[in-house]
């Protein structure tokens, strides 16, 4: 979990409130927003798939941010889908989607946390359960998954940014895209400096991996870190497709207006 992901969250329980009242809480772009979304105009992004969606935050930051184009978003939860489907129910190219993503297509654990956001594939561990003790998992249950290939193999020709926010999981997921990650422009990916879930790769390895497949870090940004020691747990960075990273590539994006992308 992410610090702007905890801060979404918190908005979106204040705006179940407000809601009967006809009023909606909104945080105005940071230094990071408007970086990605810089980012996405250049690389002429109109396609996101949102992997690890939750409730939603990270596609309503993005509408807050001017983007107009398709977002794809997987959350295997039943209780976090529900209310993703009903806040994409009035955005016609925001489709969701009651999955996980990872290595197979087939019915995988999934362990629930008590704050739902820190859910995962894997199992969190002792230092994630100290520095945030809602972390913990208070349930598990069987999901369906999905893989990147197969989201990628029907979306030739689009111009797509991948969002992985799987809490550890997020490597293996990369890898099974195999050599459809190729046609991936931007990813953006939450990665950990220390192990945080069992088994998980941290960021040395993640980064290595995306560089040897010609994708350049463009933005980086502070997440989650423990309060009592003041360290750094995880970070969120944004690579770029060397190949397509040329000032002639550069694209006018109709899908990220100007004046928000600014």
């Amino acid at each position: 979990m992410t610090g702007h992901d905890a801060l979404l969250w918190l908005g979106m329980r204040a705006n179940r409130l407000l809601r009967p009242l006809g009023l909606r809480l909104s945080r105005s772009p940071g230094p990071a927003d408007r970086r990605r979304a810089r980012l996405m105009q250049r690389y002429g992004i109109d396609t996101v798939i949102d992997i690890g969606a939750n409730t939603g935050q990270y596609a309503t930051l993005l509408r807050d941010c001017g983007y107009t184009g398709k977002i794809q978003s997987y959350e295997p939860l039943p209780s976090a889908f529900s209310q993703l489907r009903s806040r994409a129910a009035s955005d016609p190219l925001w489709t969701p989607v009651n999955q996980a993503v990872g290595e197979k297509a087939e019915t995988v654990i999934m362990h629930v946390a008590a704050n739902s956001v820190s859910s995962s594939i894997l199992s969190v561990g002792e230092l994630h359960r100290q520095a945030a003790p809602d972390s913990g998992s208070v349930a598990e249950i069987m999901v369906q998954s999905t893989t990147l290939d197969a989201i990628l193999t029907p979306l030739a020709g689009s111009s797509i940014m991948v969002k992985a926010d799987t809490q550890g999981f997020e490597l293996p997921i990369l890898k099974r895209a195999g050599n459809l990650l190729s046609s991936v422009r931007l990813i953006e990916i939450e990665m950990s400096l220390v192990e945080l879930y069992q088994g998980q790769a941290l960021f040395r390895e993640v980064d290595g991996f995306l560089l040897a497949r010609r994708f350049e870090l463009k933005s980086i940004e502070e997440g989650f870190f423990d309060v009592a020691t003041g360290e750094l747990l995880q970070i969120d960075a944004i690579y770029g497709d060397t190949s397509r990273s040329s000032h002639s590539d550069v694209q006018t994006n109709h899908h990220v207006s100007g004046s928000d992308a600014l």
